[in-house]
């Protein structure tokens, strides 16, 4: 190998290795979001939705009027999740819906039915 052929395969290696760690951490980034409507330091961390029933247990109150789903990188409500049809709604174990007046209270269990998750989307909690 030429001396200045080394010497452009050592930048192209270098520029490799930088471009690779600046993906992983813009990859990283994305998996905290910021899920507070008032602005305060809230970081959410998202749970990806399937197709069918989505039992979640919350481990702090949870209000179903808030911006808790994320649809392509944007949130938005249980009600408007609704109209887009993506879910059917959010129901107790026993099968009565909760409506967005609903307020969780701690290690509650509810269950969203999802029917399209094509927008990928997840519930921010």
């Amino acid at each position: 190998m030429k001396p200045r052929s080394s010497k452009l395969s050592l930048y192209a290696v270098l520029t490799l290795l930088i471009a690779s760690l600046v993906v992983l951490v813009v990859l990283r980034q994305q998996a905290n979001v910021n899920a507070s409507s008032e602005g305060s330091q809230l970081i959410a961390h998202s749970v990806p939705f399937k197709v069918g029933d989505n039992k979640i247990t919350s481990v702090r109150p949870l209000d179903l009027s808030q911006r808790i789903i994320g649809l392509n990188g944007s949130l938005i409500t249980i009600k408007q999740a609704k109209q887009r049809g993506i879910i059917d709604g959010v129901f107790d174990e026993n099968g009565n819906e909760l409506n967005e007046m609903h307020l969780l209270s701690t290690n509650a269990s509810f269950i969203i039915k999802v029917r399209d998750i094509s927008s990928s989307p997840a519930l921010f909690f």
